[in-house]
Parts: C-alpha cells; structure tokens; sequence
C-alpha cells in the first residue's frame, strides 16, 4: 500500500498517524469533559440563581412588612382602622419594593382579594380569578402557608399582558395579622433566565477558549513529534546501517565497536555480543585449524576444548538469535525489516557454523550420533529446498528438485542427518554459482529384499573445481584450504558431510571440472518401509503445523544470564504461556515448592546450585512426596557436545535443547510435554 524509500518519511507517516489518532482522541474527549463540566456548572448556576431569587423575592416581603410595621407607629392613634389601612397601602404602593420600577409586592386579605397591586387594575379583585385555571387551588395554598408563623414559597404558571404564554411564577407569602393581610413577592421565570442567561454565555466563552488552546498545543506537539521522530528515524537507520555493515566487513577486517557507536541498548546489546562472537569464532576456528593441523595434540584435550569454547558462545549467540525474533515481532518499516533480516540470516549462518563445528569435534571424539527413524524421503528433499531457496533467491537462482519413480516414498534412516548433507551441499553449491541454478536429482540404485542404496546428486553450474584439488576437497585442515578465504566458509561443513555419509555407511564423491559446474554424489544404503493408512497419517499430521496457545500453561525458566533469561520469558510469552524465572538452581527449588508450574527449562551451568544438582533434588522430594507428580525437566543449555544429552537424562532431566533456542524449537518442545494445544 505505501512504498516508502526513505525511512525517515515512513517513521514520519507512522509518528504522525499516531499523534493525530491520540491528539483526535484526546480532543474528543477533552471536548466532551469540558461540555459535561458546561451543563454541570449550568445546572449548578441555574439552582444556584433560583435560590437567590427565592431569597430576593422573601427579602422584599420581609422588608414590606418591617415597613408596614414601622408606618403604622406613624398613623396618629386617633386613626381608625379603615383609614390607617388605606394610608399605609397608599405609601407602600408608592414606596414600590421590588426589582422592577414598579414593583413586585402586592397584599391581598385573608379571602384573596388583592388589596394593593403594581398594577391597580388587579386590585379588589381575587387572586383565584386572574390567575385563571387552578386559581383556586392556589388561593388555598396561599391561605394554608400565611397560617404559619414563617412565610411559604408557591410555584405555579400564570401570565401576564406583557407575557400572555403562561410561564412559571414563584410567590413568596407571608402573614401580617394585625391587619388581616397576607404580603406576597413573585417573580417570573423568564425575569430569572434573562439574567441566568448572560452568566451562561461567559462559561460559553470560557470553554471555547480552553478548547482553542488545547487544540493550539495538541498542534505544537504534533509538530515537536514529527521533529523528534526525524531525528530518531535517522539515528535508527544508522544504527542498522552500522550493524549490518559489521556483519559484512567482520570477518574481512578487524573492526573496533565503542560505546559511542550505539545510542540504543538493543542495538548495543547487538553489536557488543555480535562482536563478542565474532571474536571467539574466529579464534576458534583458527585454534581448530591449528589443532587439527598438530597431529600430536591429543584428541581428548581438542574435544574439551571445543566443548569449552562451544558453550562460552553458544550464549550470545542465543541472545543475538532471540532478540533478532524479537524485534521482528515488533513495528519495523519495510526497510528497518530488511536490516534485521540481515542481522537474522548473519546470526543463522553464525549457528549453522557453531553445529559445524560441534559435528566437528564429535568426529573427532569418536563419531556423532545416527539414528533410525521413518520418514517421507520427499518431504524430507523438499524441506532442504525450503531451507537454501532464501539464499538462492538473493543471486536470481533456481534450486530443483527431481525424484524418479521408482524411488521408495517411505523409508527408514536417519532424516536430519541427510537434510544436514543435502542443506551443505546446496548451499556450498549456491555459494560458487553466480547464474543458472542448483539441482538435486534422487534415484535408486540397487534394491535387495527391504534394502535400497539411494543415490543424491547435486548439480550446480558454478566456478567448477581443477582436478588437482578434488582430492583433497572434503580435507578440512589442508593448508591450502584453510587459507582460502572464500572456501574456508565450506571447507568444514563438507568435512562433516563426509564423515556423517561414511558413519551411515554410504559414500561422497565429487565430479567437476574447472569453469563448468560441480557435482556431488552421496550414496546411502536406506531400509524400505511400507506404512499403513494410519501411519501414513500419523507421520504426515507430525509435519503439519497447528495453531498454538497455551493460556493458563504456567512454566518455570531456571537460567543465570539475565539476556538469555529475558528471550526465554519473552518467546515463551508470545506463545501464550505464563513465565516464571529464577537465577539458579536454589531459587528454581523454592518457587516449585512454593507454587505450581507446568513444566520447568533448566539451564545446567548457575551459580549456588547447577541445573544437574537442582534437577536431582526435584525428583528426590518427588520421590519422597506420593502426592506430588513428575513434572516435566527439560535442560535448555550450552551444552550441545556428544555425552551432554546423556548427562543431563541421568540428572533426572527429560530431555535436551541447544542454544542458541529459537520460538520454533520451543513451540515443539512444550507441545510435546504440555500437549499440541487446541
């Protein structure tokens, strides 16, 4: 959908979709918090209005009366009663208490005949009759409420001249008994919404400010996150750029990383283990070089050896692999993708080496381990395709794959142990072939009852091979080898193919000539099988992937490295499981007696107590404790060398993973212990 060229506008598109959807919502929201506040505060003010209009109007009655009072002292005593009355509502209409100019008091008698109004033409007439219907009941509301010592408030509609729509009144009464009076105040709604009103526009004016200024600084943040995320995408870039150069140019020349190459953690982490590994790599290879070419080193002392050095990297190789995963997974642009996909293919070719080398040196202790299994012989062919056709792809080849008829579809042999010979070959082949492609052609050989020999051929149009160095072409430690750049990536990998065809009692040979194309030939003697539909079924559902999701599995990670602790947890994590960690093998014993888990990944070598001694300990207390069940131990460790497994199954363990571990290899090792979830 977008193609963006330049990461710097792809980070700018992203930061700026995000900063409007959040500043949009944040506006929304801010709108309505301020028109909820509006309507609350209008209501507040709207009661609040109305009650001091309840008191303004009760004040004017107050007032009238204390003038009533104070009149009648003046009245000379001879006075009747009659006359006194006239004279004091002659004064009081002319005093006109009220808000409006001519007043808002009138006084009515006990019946509800007004005896003084503002507007003279209501006077001698009754209340109940210019109020119309409903009249009477007020009449009697106002009779009632003069009955009491205090005056009463009484709401009703009624209009006006002015106002012929009938609106809400609100009278206040009170008695004066002296006279037989009652004294009222009223006020009209629409008197109290004028005033109401103007005090509403000015919170109307005050939240339409406060609007236009959060929008002004949702806008001046916008534009400071675009600025900001310019400068962070140029930083990213660089640091990729950086990481990815390393990796071609590592093995070419000695490069230096410092602290001020890196402003990010996880690139430092990267570029700190990758230079690590890369150092001990190529020490490693070369020390292997130099012990192999040393015929009086003692096979024992290069096996420890290797072992030592194939678990001080096999560590942060597992960290660079993990957190590659790991950032695959998260929001990269299509360039940042392309960056780490190199950094992954690097790490991968990294740990293509380091099983190598271990190959290596298990031939070199007394062979490597073969096993016998059925498998689908296609299947098998078509995963190596699979495997080298990314590699392929990246120089415009073709890889192919061609299979005869009467090849057996199912056989018996050691399946990994021949994907492991195809996948070197092809990719030595993909290696010394600039155009046309690579072929592997499977066929038959000789058949005797339920035995086959198979034939491999794969055939590439590469640079060719002189005659005078095919000899010596599986020979790892030959100096000429060993010097070449170029043919020192392949050299052991080929030195492994050969002793892995010779422990299943095949042969390796290679074809070529100089400029025209190369061609190796594996020969192995195989075991016919014939499968039953439930067999064939069974096989086939066991390389068929399945979705995944281990909610409410809970799994406990025993590992002292807190990098490869954090990848475990976070891998595991995606998978849907519950984590739990602990930094040696104590700690590990505590949180299982404490709480329940599902199953538990042992690292071996830790601090306080290892994962050999902590794993027998488990089972001990399991032993003792009918009521506790066995809980899957699996060892997730350094330890990748021959005798390892076999070591960690005595402890007690279930079994064995290698780092470096990727989210594929566990995916598969919890299915198989907690189940293939649903």
């Amino acid at each position: 959908m977008f193609d963006f060229k330049s990461i710097s506008k792809a980070n700018l598109i992203s930061w700026l979709a995000t900063i409007l959807l959040v500043s949009g919502f944040f506006i929304i929201f801010f709108i309505y918090e301020k028109s909820y506040d509006f309507n609350k505060s209008a209501e507040s003010l709207h009661k609040s209005f109305v009650y001091y209009c309840k008191q303004n109007i009760s004040s004017e009655v107050d007032n009238a009366i204390k003038y009533i009072e104070h009149e009648r002292t003046l009245v000379p005593k001879d006075t009747s009663d009659a006359d006194t009355k006239k004279i004091i509502l002659k004064r009081l209409r002319d005093i006109k208490f009220g808000r409006s100019v001519s007043g808002d008091v009138f006084v009515m008698d006990q019946k509800g005949n007004i005896q003084m109004h503002p507007e003279s033409s209501y006077e001698g007439k009754n209340i109940a009759k210019t109020i119309g219907a409903g009249g009477e009941r007020l009449l009697d509301w106002v009779l009632s409420g003069a009955s009491y010592n205090a005056g009463r408030y009484i709401s009703f509609d009624a209009s006006d001249a002015s106002n012929p729509v009938p609106v809400q009144t609100w009278v206040y009464t009170q008695a004066y008994p002296n006279y037989g009076w009652i004294v009222c105040s009223k006020i009209r709604e629409d008197e109290m919404k004028k005033t109401f009103g103007e005090n509403q526009n000015r919170l109307k004016v005050d939240m339409t400010l406060e609007i236009g200024f959060m929008l002004v600084l949702s806008l001046l943040v916008t534009v400071a996150a675009i600025i900001f995320s310019l400068g962070v995408s140029s930083v990213i870039k660089g640091e990729i750029n950086f990481l990815v150069n390393y990796f071609n140019e590592c093995f070419k020349k000695h490069i230096v990383l410092g602290d001020s190459d890196f402003r990010f953690d996880e690139f430092r982490f990267i570029g700190f283990s990758a230079a690590s590994m890369v150092t001990q790599i190529k020490e490693l290879i070369q020390r292997v070089k130099n012990l192999a070419i040393k015929a009086e080193m003692n096979n024992q002392i290069k096996t420890a050896y290797l072992n030592s050095m194939s678990h001080q990297f096999r560590n942060p190789v597992n960290g660079v692999v993990g957190m590659t995963q790991l950032l695959m997974d998260t929001k990269l642009t299509d360039e940042q993708k392309n960056f780490v996909k190199a950094i992954e293919i690097s790490g991968n070719s990294l740990v293509e080496l380091i099983g190598d080398i271990d190959d290596f040196a298990n031939m070199e202790s007394g062979g490597v381990e073969i096993e016998k299994a059925p498998f689908d012989l296609r299947g098998t062919s078509e995963e190596v395709i699979l495997m080298v056709n990314k590699q392929a792809s990246e120089k415009n080849l073709k890889v192919g794959l061609d299979i005869e008829k009467d090849v057996p579809k199912y056989l018996m042999g050691d399946p990994e142990r021949i994907k492991q010979i195809l996948t070197v070959l092809c990719r030595n082949a993909i290696v010394f072939t600039t155009e046309g492609g690579v072929k592997i052609n499977i066929a038959a050989a000789e058949k005797k009852d339920k035995n086959i020999q198979i034939v491999f051929k794969v055939t590439d149009t590469g640079l060719g091979i002189s005659a005078e160095k095919l000899s010596d072409i599986f020979d790892f430690t030959h100096e000429e080898y060993s010097k070449s750049k170029k043919f020192a990536a392949v050299s052991l990998g080929l030195s492994v193919c050969k002793h892995l065809t010779e422990t299943m009692s095949g042969k390796i040979s290679v074809e070529s000539e100089k400029g025209r194309g190369t061609v190796f030939t594996v020969m192995l003697p195989l075991e016919i099988i014939e499968l039953n539909k439930v067999e064939e079924d069974i096989l086939k559902k066991a390389g068929a992937s399945v979705p995944h999701n281990f909610a409410g599995m809970k799994v406990l990670v025993a590992e002292d490295d807190p990098v490869n602790r954090n990848v475990a947890l976070k891998l595991m994590s995606k998978l849907g499981v519950s984590v739990d960690t602990a930094v040696n093998g104590e700690e590990a014993i505590k949180k299982l007696n404490a709480g329940k888990y599902d199953m538990v990944f042992m690292d071996c070598e830790m601090p306080v107590m290892d994962g050999f001694t902590a794993t027998k300990n488990i089972r001990k207390k399991e032993a003792e404790d009918k009521t506790r069940h066995r809980i899957p131990i699996v060892a997730m460790t350094a330890y990748a060398m021959r005798g390892d497994k076999e070591m960690c199954l005595e402890a007690g363990m279930d079994d064995h993973i290698a780092k470096p571990v990727t989210k594929e290899v566990l995916l598969r090792t919890l299915e198989k212990y907690l189940g293939t979830p649903k």
